[in-house]
């Protein structure tokens, strides 16, 4: 179910966004429904992120991976012959 909705929006924001949607196959109010529903979704994940940072133990992380133990890896677990980090 939809509600209809009026906007403004300038106007060259509203013939790039016109123009978005076209190129993307979509009329204008699903291009605008999917790009709110993209910026409610950031908001959302910002939201999340910002709680767990407030409950972080940055000590506590630093000491669990300076720590010593675990295993070796097994024959197999090796990087691959001329392996390059992707950063």
């Amino acid at each position: 179910m939809s509600k209809p909705s009026t906007i403004d929006l300038p106007a060259d924001l509203a013939a790039e966004a016109a123009e978005a949607a076209r190129a993307a196959g979509e009329d204008l109010s699903t291009f605008v429904a999917r790009a709110v529903a993209f910026e409610l979704e950031r908001e959302r994940t910002d939201r999340f992120f910002a709680e767990r940072r407030q409950r972080a133990d940055v000590a506590k992380a630093l000491e669990l991976l300076r720590r010593s133990g675990g295993q070796l890896p097994e024959p197999g677990d090796e990087l691959p012959p001329g392996y390059k980090p992707a950063r």
